[in-house]
């Protein structure tokens, strides 16, 4: 979690997929980034690197498919 990204507000993402040498995904990073009421940004990142699908992640992204992320809260869902 983090101390100072409010997702009651708007907030911005950042994802980057980099490669590499053999053209293979090496990891996926995303960053969350929100100001704050003083002015300050604050920035929360998350790395997954050494994925042991990473080969077949690439051949997919290479293909056309399209990485979603959705981020909802549904009190019934709490099983998920």
């Amino acid at each position: 979690g983090s101390d100072c990204i409010d997702t009651s507000k708007p907030f911005d993402v950042e994802a980057a997929f980099p490669e590499t040498v053999a053209g293979l995904l090496e990891a996926l990073y995303v960053t969350l980034s929100q100001a704050g009421p003083e002015g300050q940004v604050c920035k929360l990142h998350a790395d997954v690197k050494n994925y042991a699908g990473n080969a077949e992640l690439s051949i997919a992204l290479r293909s056309g498919m399209t990485p979603v992320v959705s981020y909802w809260n549904s009190e019934e869902m709490l099983w998920m």
